[in-house]
């Protein structure tokens, strides 16, 4: 018996069984799990907590650069270090943050709880997409792993005013903390290293190190551009006269239309280009955040919050495949997501200085300029890929 045993734990690891998936998938939400309700999450701190609009973001911004140095750490740290002991200690650090932040309603004290949290959940974001990269067809479990991972956002904005009616606040911490700590069971399929499995695709190439800087950059500046406006997406409605269970449902509705933009990804992952996406999924995100700076009513608040969420969740996968494609030794996943979570944290916080009492405009514009020049940085190695494959 003992035997067979030690045969089993010698056997080769293999990311694409079901376990392996299933439970990068399960660390992909848990890691996510009050970034992507953030925009509920930043009302709430503002009508519940009384905190300033800028105040909610400061704070929403402190979770996001937690989870920002710890992906920037696990992108030196990835080959040396044991995922699966990594994302033990992400989740106990993340739960611990979560419960302390229900026992305080002091703005300094919850930044730095949030920060604590974030640091827990950038590793266990850092791990999950590594698990997913290790994959052989990168494209289709990515965008899978956005559909479980929409699919529990869409629920949570759709219950977040209902939340705040039974359990406030608090309770809502409380109830991110219980669900961290209730995946520790699954810690066991994760993968222990990059090592452990790795499908060069023939796509790739070794790009020179100046021209991967300059996809990092571009990488960076769409991830800005994102946060920089999904952490505002729901106080934007509410500032327009838009009631908070109207915009609830809108961002719930966009939520569910993102899980579209993700299928999307996994039927075009094999017929097209990921330059056609890539140019589509960033210029359509500009042009939906654009629409925001009109006088707008629900439906075209619905229009451009849809168009925003479904673009982003279509145009992910082929953005991360895309660079991965970069660097034939598979490290360049791990370093964009890196770059991903420092730009989704860093949003809110580049949002808020440039809130004033003219309202949101500024950083929608903001947000506008970081989508084109993250296409523009994004395209620069990208053709110089395409000079290496045909030469």
């Amino acid at each position: 018996m003992s035997d067979m045993s030690a045969a089993q734990n010698s056997a080769p690891f293999d990311a694409d069984s079901v376990k392996a998936r299933y439970s990068a998938f399960l660390f992909g939400v848990i890691g996510v799990i009050t970034f992507i309700v953030q925009p509920g999450l930043v009302q709430g701190l503002v009508s519940i907590l009384n905190l300033t609009e800028q105040q909610a973001g400061f704070v929403a911004s402190a979770e996001m650069m937690g989870v920002a140095l710890t992906t920037i750490i696990m992108s030196f740290a990835v080959k040396r270090v044991n995922w699966q002991k990594v994302a033990l200690a992400c989740l106990l650090v993340a739960a611990v943050g979560d419960f302390a932040s229900a026992l305080t309603a002091d703005l300094n004290t919850l930044m730095v709880l949030r920060f604590l949290s974030g640091l827990g959940y950038g590793g266990l974001i850092s791990i999950s997409f590594g698990a997913v990269s290790l994959t052989k067809n990168t494209d289709r479990n990515l965008a899978v792993y956005l559909v479980w991972v929409l699919s529990y956002g869409a629920a949570g904005l759709l219950l977040m005013p209902t939340a705040f009616e039974l359990i406030g606040l608090d309770g809502l911490f409380i109830f991110f903390g219980l669900a961290t700590l209730a995946t520790i069971y699954f810690v066991r399929f994760l993968p222990t290293s990059l090592d452990s499995q790795h499908a060069v695709s023939d796509r790739a190439v070794n790009l020179p190190f100046n021209m991967k800087v300059v996809a990092m950059f571009g990488v960076l500046a769409y991830n800005l551009a994102q946060g920089t406006a999904w952490a505002y997406l729901f106080l934007i409605g509410t500032a327009e006269g838009l009631g908070e269970q109207v915009v609830a449902n809108a961002l719930t509705i966009s939520q569910v239309v993102a899980i579209f933009g993700a299928l999307s990804s996994v039927v075009l992952a094999t017929k097209v280009r990921r330059l056609g996406p890539i140019t589509v999924g960033v210029f359509g995100g500009a042009l939906s955040m654009a629409i925001l700076l009109t006088d707008f009513d629900y439906t075209t608040y619905l229009i451009a919050v849809c168009g925003f969420n479904f673009l982003w969740n279509m145009v992910l996968p082929f953005i991360l495949a895309k660079v991965g494609d970069f660097d034939r030794n598979g490290g360049m996943v791990i370093y964009a997501i890196s770059l991903q979570m420092t730009g989704l944290g860093l949003g809110p916080f580049v949002g808020a200085l440039v809130l004033g009492g003219d309202g949101f405009g500024d950083a929608i514009t903001l947000s506008i300029f970081f989508f084109i020049a993250s296409f523009i940085l994004l395209l620069i190695p990208a053709r110089a890929r395409f000079r290496m494959l045909k030469g």
